[in-house]
């Protein structure tokens, strides 16, 4: 009785050790510090987090699988080399796996397999999608909740839904970006049809500092600003200069939306030696949903063949509508981003 009793001690108190003993170690940290390590060296290949299509994270062991999508024409062996020789540094090997024509990679530390890197050839370009004209009514406002990839949505300022937009668009992922009234040649618009404070050529220099000051209070949450009208204003190389350099002090860019073939945008931001964006492509000069799908395929071609596309649509039910029936053809194809993450 005595011996059974001594036995059951001992098994009470060696079973637990033996489990854990048995118990696989914890490498989760050593997973994340892999993760780090790739990521950043993605990065300096030009692949980031919008290329990431799957991960997953396995608590019992704490290994991570990763899956990116890459270009056709990414150098895979010298990322592979490099990273090989930053892994290394923390103690770990990479290699390939055979019969996978060399797009999956286990890490490793001391044969313990931490990470598995898998990549999908995939030819994709980013596709900057901007909505121009928002801020006279709520009427498409739901399209903001309902499209679930990123758009650029720029806002007229001091208009009776400015705010709201904004704050609606900044809720849902969405980039804002200030649409500025600039001054259009005569024979494009009737004046009666301008904004009160469209600013002009002969708006002076410390009045066109006020107004985008105002312009920012009433649109909240802008990165950026890009031209409303603007056909005159834009072609002006002098007032180009001028608000380029007072939005570089806001921290913002400008898009130059290219109404004019005669703008200066571009030209004033070279010589001071800042980023101006230029449109690729109008979407929805015709108002018609088919003619729309069709200059949304023209974007994904441009962003393929280019790397981006900047396409340019308007607020209206038409546009939002197609961005929307079109939603998994455009992810299919393209990476949607904001204007601020393309710098």
């Amino acid at each position: 009785m005595k011996l059974t009793f001594k036995l059951a001690i001992a098994a009470g108190l060696i079973l637990p050790l033996l489990m854990l003993l048995l118990k696989p170690r914890d490498y989760s940290g050593q997973a994340d510090i892999v993760d780090v390590v790739v990521k950043n060296h993605l990065s300096c290949f030009g692949i980031q987090q919008y290329n990431l299509k799957n991960r997953q994270i396995f608590p019992d062991s704490g290994q991570i699988s990763v899956e990116y999508e890459i270009p056709p024409e990414f150098p895979l062996k010298p990322f592979c080399d490099s990273l090989s020789d930053l892994l290394d540094l923390e103690g770990c090997k990479i290699t390939d796996i055979p019969g996978e024509n060399n797009l999956k990679y286990e890490i490793s530390l001391s044969n313990r397999l931490l990470y598995l890197l898998k990549f999908t050839i995939k030819n994709k370009g980013i596709l900057v999608l901007v909505i121009d004209d928002w801020g006279y009514n709520d009427q498409t406002l739901r399209y903001l909740k309902e499209i679930g990839f990123t758009l650029n949505i720029s806002i007229l300022p001091d208009l009776k839904y400015s705010k709201t937009v904004s704050r609606t668009a900044k809720e849902n992922n969405h980039e804002v970006i200030l649409h500025m009234p600039m001054e259009p040649l005569m024979g494009e618009i009737i004046e009666e049809d301008l904004e009160d404070y469209t600013i002009r050529v002969s708006t002076p220099d410390n009045e066109i500092r006020k107004k985008i000051s105002d312009f920012l209070s009433s649109v909240e949450y802008a990165k950026g600003a890009n031209n409303h009208m603007g056909s005159l204003l834009c072609s002006d190389l002098g007032k180009m200069k001028l608000i380029i350099s007072e939005l570089h002090k806001y921290g913002l860019y400008f898009l130059d939306s290219k109404v004019t073939s005669k703008s200066r945008a571009a030209e004033a931001a070279e010589a001071l030696g800042l980023q101006c964006f230029q449109r690729d492509i109008f979407i929805d000069n015709v108002k018609d949903i088919n003619y729309i799908k069709t200059k949304i395929r023209e974007s994904i071609a441009i962003a393929k063949q280019k790397g981006y596309a900047i396409a340019i649509g308007h607020d209206r039910k038409l546009t939002l509508q197609a961005i929307k029936e079109m939603s998994a053809e455009i992810l299919e194809n393209t990476y949607p981003l904001k204007l601020s993450e393309l710098l």
